[in-house]
């Protein structure tokens, strides 16, 4: 059962987007920390773990500096956990909103709002990566948003990646 009253949950809302393949994979290694580990909750850490390992994210990090790897690893140390399995513990979890609204924390869900407001705006149509990158690069408080600045990724980079042309948003 989850732990956040039904009718304040960004999932039940009409106006939240889909996300995309990709982003459900975020996802997916992101709840590798949560089943790997003794975590109950999908937070900024687990979010960044996911869409490190994203392709175009990835690629999209690593021109800006900061080395997938890198995160990861950082991520894991911080959270004192062991580098986890090349194996997808959660591959075969189906990704609904009943999921992420059970497993996702509150920094998490503020997250996923950025990404959604990013995504309407940006028209998109739906949840990917790029946008949940976005979100926590402006979410701004939590530890993964702050290792995201000790690499030197903060909104005025995430800007200029944004520019005319270029697909990130």
């Amino acid at each position: 059962m989850s732990y956040l009253n039904k009718e304040s949950s960004i999932f039940r809302s009409e106006h939240l987007l889909e996300l995309n393949s990709p982003a459900e994979e975020v996802f997916r290694q992101a709840y590798r920390i949560v089943d790997s580990n003794t975590f109950t909750r999908i937070g900024a850490f687990g979010i960044l773990y996911g869409i490190s390992g994203d392709n175009e994210v990835s690629g999209l990090l690593e021109q800006m500096g900061a080395s997938p790897d890198e995160i990861r690893f950082r991520i894991c140390e911080e959270k004192g956990i062991s580098i986890l399995p090349e194996k997808p513990v959660g591959a075969s979890i189906k990704i609904t909103r009943g999921v992420l609204d059970d497993v996702l924390s509150g920094t998490g869900r503020d997250i996923v709002r950025v990404a959604n407001s990013v995504a309407e705006k940006a028209k998109i149509g739906n949840i990917g990566p790029e946008s949940l990158l976005i979100g926590l690069v402006f979410e701004g408080t939590s530890r993964a948003s702050r290792l995201l600045k000790e690499l030197g990724i903060g909104p005025t980079q995430l800007l200029q990646f944004g520019q005319p042309g270029n697909k990130f948003c």
